[in-house]
């Protein structure tokens, strides 16, 4: 790692996202969103389903949807750890909001039943991943 940067460090369970030195990173923690620096002190954090957004060394923003974990900042490492990471470009925005309709049909017609708690998890989960895949594609218009 440069003496200038922040190594970022972002694993899944199925392989390694992300691996480099990076200006600044921003993840969604459950005590709100999280803006980290070089020199930022050391700290662990449930990350909620979300967005983050990786602001690289050569000024390049890079958005992904994570659906909750953990994220460890020390010594200028930033370490997040998660079931699912998916850039956001990679993310099938149609798919998406067809699952969310799905989700929201089953919840209001009360046929989630025993499953409500795993149903309302997986529409936190849908709705955070639309939002990040708008964030980015509102991005690509405003850079074009």
């Amino acid at each position: 790692m440069n003496g200038d940067g922040l190594n970022l460090e972002m694993v899944s369970l199925s392989r390694q996202v992300y691996s480099g030195t990076v200006d600044h990173v921003t993840a969604p923690s459950y005590q709100g969103d999280m803006e980290i620096y070089r020199g930022h002190c050391a700290i662990m954090a449930l990350l909620k389903p979300g967005q983050i957004k990786v602001n690289t060394s050569q000024q390049e923003i890079i958005y992904y949807y994570v659906s909750g974990g953990v994220l460890e900042v020390y010594n200028n490492t930033v370490s997040i750890l998660a079931d699912t990471i998916i850039r956001a470009e990679d993310i099938d925005e149609a798919a998406t909001v067809m699952d969310q309709q799905q989700l929201e049909q089953l919840l209001s017609n009360r046929q989630a039943g025993r499953n409500y708690g795993k149903m309302l998890t997986k529409m936190t989960q849908a709705r955070a991943k639309l939002r990040t895949v708008r964030n980015y594609s509102r991005n690509i218009k405003n850079t074009s």
